[in-house]
Order: structure tokens, then sequence, then C-alpha cells
């Protein structure tokens, strides 16, 4: 009975195109809550236009226990941050690196290593800002020429959104502006900008020039936008906030040999990944890849970890997913369910003890289908959520009151519209196999 199910089950991922379906053993034939999944997938994934797919494994075992067309490259979103903070929890220290320094004869000389928490929250101690305020002569050492101010594949029109501040050596307040409704910039540092006729506020595309229509017009709603970041602005704002000009040029070869760099502690690494993967926050997740170059040295794009670390642990994974940045942002990353839960499985097995599951975001799956009716206190499900035009994708854990734990990916592409309909296909899936 069991084999005939089993051929039946191939001919209709036959005719579905399916070829990747997999019910593992534990699931198969016999278990009439695991055929009706296979029955949900079909109707619900099934249809030509959507791109899907699934993988859940055990997360004790890492065994397989069900995939639907896990092998397929989709684009992930901001599923990517996963990556993300797997890197940045193997890769760097308990406080990120602040900044690198060394004193020769009455000049501190100074650079970045990326960390964004420099002025960038008021509520909290600003570890840089406190040290270059006890330094009389600051010599500022340029940073690297490759690195870009947006990653690979990212759109260029997105540049006046606050998900799109670009990346930086040495950013500055999370390289945000912040308008309130009072029509004023809402900063320490001041940009030029033009009250105009016109509605709403933007930015020129290459300058730090915002035109705001004027007040009578009406109210600005509090806003992030970011600004255009360079080195001379970096300068202009530090002698501002310091009181005193920075040289600024390179230190010669001579100088680096005998001069020891030091490393001063920066932002605590444990509570820029949470805000990464709580708010999906993209800045944050770029400047913690550039932190990770910064560390290892001779760093030029900011992306060099991403090439160690696809040439090191994940080599077996090298041709068969493309992870081109950290945050998700680019279209040119593609990634497959059964990926991600192989670094779902990594970071289980290396951090499960320190508080991982409080880094990942909570999913409230009768959000997404109210009539799924679960029960938080029976099942709780940690996840990172991915989405842009076309694309929504959810991986993460999945804790059962029974004590189960299951590793999962489910990822989708290529639909037009709203992801109403997906999220509530999504929810009753995931909520049957909670329950199971």
């Amino acid at each position: 009975m069991v084999r005939m199910y089993m051929v039946w089950v191939y001919i209709i991922c036959g005719l579905y195109g399916l070829t990747s379906c997999t019910s593992a053993k534990h699931f198969s034939g016999v278990d009439k809550k695991w055929r009706e999944i296979d029955k949900m997938f079909q109707d619900s994934f099934g249809r030509g236009d959507l791109h899907s797919g699934f993988a859940l494994y055990d997360a004790e075992t890492m065994e397989m226990l069900y995939g639907y067309q896990p092998n397929h490259r989709l684009l992930p979103a901001s599923n990517t941050k996963i990556l993300t903070c797997y890197a940045a929890l193997e890769y760097l220290p308990e406080n990120l690196h602040g900044l690198q320094y060394f004193k020769m004869d009455d000049s501190t000389y100074v650079r970045g290593m990326g960390d964004p928490g420099f002025m960038c929250d008021d509520e909290k101690e600003d570890v840089i800002m406190e040290f270059l305020e006890e330094q009389n002569h600051i010599q500022y050492v340029r940073g690297p020429s490759g690195l870009k101010r947006w990653g690979p594949g990212w759109s260029w029109d997105d540049y006046p959104y606050y998900y799109s501040a670009e990346r930086a050596i040495w950013p500055i307040q999370c390289n945000l502006t912040s308008w309130n409704n009072d029509n004023a910039l809402n900063h320490n540092f001041i940009f030029n900008y033009i009250n105009s006729g016109g509605k709403g506020i933007n930015r020129l595309e290459d300058e730090n020039i915002y035109n705001v229509y004027s007040p009578d017009k009406g109210q600005i709603s509090d806003r992030k936008i970011p600004f255009k970041w360079d080195e001379d602005l970096l300068l202009s704002v530090l002698k501002q906030k310091l009181g005193q000009n920075l040289l600024a040029g390179s230190v010669s070869e001579a100088d680096w040999m005998v001069s020891k760099w030091n490393i001063l502690p920066g932002s605590n690494r444990d509570s820029v990944v949470k805000k990464m993967m709580k708010v999906s926050d993209n800045f944050l997740a770029e400047q913690l890849l550039i932190n990770i170059s910064a560390g290892w040295g001779n760093m030029e794009t900011g992306y060099e970890a991403i090439g160690r670390i696809l040439d090191s642990e994940w080599s077996s994974w090298k041709g068969k997913i493309r992870w081109v940045d950290g945050s998700g942002l680019s279209r040119y990353n593609l990634m497959s369910p059964n990926f991600f839960c192989f670094v779902l499985g990594q970071l289980y097995q290396n951090h499960n003890n320190d508080g991982l599951f409080k880094v990942f975001p909570v999913v409230d799956l009768n959000k997404y289908d109210p009539a799924a009716v679960v029960d938080e206190n029976s099942i709780t499900v940690y996840a990172k959520t991915g989405s842009m035009s076309g694309v929504f994708c959810l991986s993460g854990y999945i804790l059962t009151q029974g004590g189960h734990k299951y590793i999962f990916s489910f990822m989708n592409n290529n639909f037009i519209g709203s992801s109403t309909d997906i999220k509530r296909s999504m929810a009753q899936i995931l909520s049957k196999i909670a329950r199971h």
C-alpha cells in the first residue's frame, strides 16, 4: 500500500513539474496529515506562474522531514540577513570594531571600520565620539577607494528612501536625515534645503540638497531620508562636533610598518544584530559585513566576508547559490530553501545556548490567516521575513509545546500584486506541520 502511494506521489509530482517534491520516510504513505500537506502544496503553490520552494528539517538531527522543490534557487530578499546574522555571530567580537587608531608624537591617527553606531542613537553611549573628544590632535586616514555606496544589483532610484541608506567606512547618524512636522531638519549637521511649491520632500540624487514644500501647503510627517555620504562631509561633521580641524591623508609605508594599530571596541554586537533582524534594517546588515571585513584587514569592497565564508565553511554550496550583499536589497542574490535550512542549522548548532531565538522576530501565523487559530502557547515561530515586489519568504524555527523543534524555509517568487493569499496558504501549512 505504501509503495503504491509513493508511485502516485511521483506521478503527481511529474504532472505538476514538481521533480523535487520530497516526503521523508517518517511522513510518507500511511500518514494522512502529510498526504494532506502534499495536496495543500499542489493546490496553493503548484500553479505554473508561481515559483515556490519549501524545506523542513528536524533541528536536533538535521534530518530532512519534508521538501517541496527545496533546491529551487529563488530571490531571498531580506532572508539574506540570516546569512549576515551568521557571519556577525561567528566572526565579530562582543563589541564591534569601533575604529582603528595609533598614536605617534602628539597626533592620534584614526580610520573608520564601519561601526554603524556613531552619532546614531542619542539614548546610547557613543564610545567613538567619547574617544575622539579625549584626543588633542587627530589625523584622519582615508578609507578604501573600492567601497561603493550601494551594493551590487540595488535599484538606483531607491536612493531617497530610508531603506537604501548608503554604505560607508565611517557612517554618521545611520546615514539618514530626519524630517519632522515643523519642516525642519532633525539632525546634528546642516544641509542645504529649499522651500518650494512642490509637494513632499525630495533630495537631488547626487547632492545633499532637499526640496521641501512650503509650510502653508501642509505638514510633513516624520520621515527619514538618506544623505549622500563622503569623507569630506565626515571631516566637516567631526570638525563641528570636536571643535578642531582634522588633517586628512594617508599614512606612509614606513609609518605603517613601525606603528601598531589599535582597535577601539564599538557598538554592542548582539544589540546591532537583534535590531537588524527584528526591524529588517538594511543599513545595519551592510555595515556588519563591512565591520567583519575591516577587522580582517586589506578591505576594499566591504564584501570580503562573503567570499571568505563561501570559500571555507560553505564551500559545498559554491555554484549552487549566489550571495552578493548583506541586506538582501540586491536582485542578484539567489538561494534555495535547503541552503537556508543549512545556515539555520549551523546557527542552531553553534548559538542555541546564546539566546539565538531572541534574535529572530516572533511570527504570529494568525495575522497571516485568522482562520488558522494557532495557539501561541503551544506553537512559537521564530523566523525572518523577506519581501520585495513579487517576493515573499519566511525562514526560521518552529517550536512546539511537545518539545519538537523544526527548521524551515518557505520561499515564494514571481507573483504579481499582494502577498496576502500566499501568506494565508503558508500559515495553513506551517500550522498543520507544527501541530503534527
